[in-house]
């Protein structure tokens, strides 16, 4: 009897001796905002393109140039990770749609990093005048 006893209390100890897997929660570091500049409020859409370049449809006029969102995903090394970008909701008439610039499926470099680079459209629909943020989301996962 003290035999079984001894030979279940060692397994038990085995098995909680022997790590289990775990991964690195994946984290998303801000490294630049996206920046539209200086626009018309005029119905239409002003498309910021991966090199800073605005592009105006539909009868919006955009002034100078932008610059894309870049971000620093940060996780488990040499794992793959899944990107996902969703748009705002309308505000004050202006509605943020972001566009992926990288891959939506990228592997994680060997010290557990990859940039994420995004540009989007503005899309104005009776906008008001004023400055304005506006958000989006990003969703990142593991594959």
């Amino acid at each position: 009897m003290k035999r079984s006893q001894l030979l279940i209390k060692a397994l038990f100890t085995f098995l909680v001796a022997v790590p289990l897997p775990s991964v690195a929660e994946l984290r998303l570091d801000v490294i630049d905002s996206m920046d539209f500049g200086t626009l018309s409020i005029e119905n239409g859409t002003c498309t910021l393109k991966n090199n800073g370049s605005l592009v105006a449809t539909n009868g919006q006029t955009c002034l100078g140039s932008g610059s894309i969102a870049k971000f620093t995903a940060v996780g488990e090394p040499n794992s793959g990770i899944v990107i996902s970008a969703f748009q705002s909701a309308e505000s004050h008439g202006i509605t943020l749609v972001p566009e992926l610039i990288t891959s939506s499926s990228k592997t994680l470099n060997g010290k557990g990093i990859a940039t994420i680079k995004v540009a989007g459209s503005l899309v104005f629909n009776q906008a008001s005048s004023g400055s304005l943020l506006l958000n989006y989301t990003l969703s990142i996962n593991y594959e």
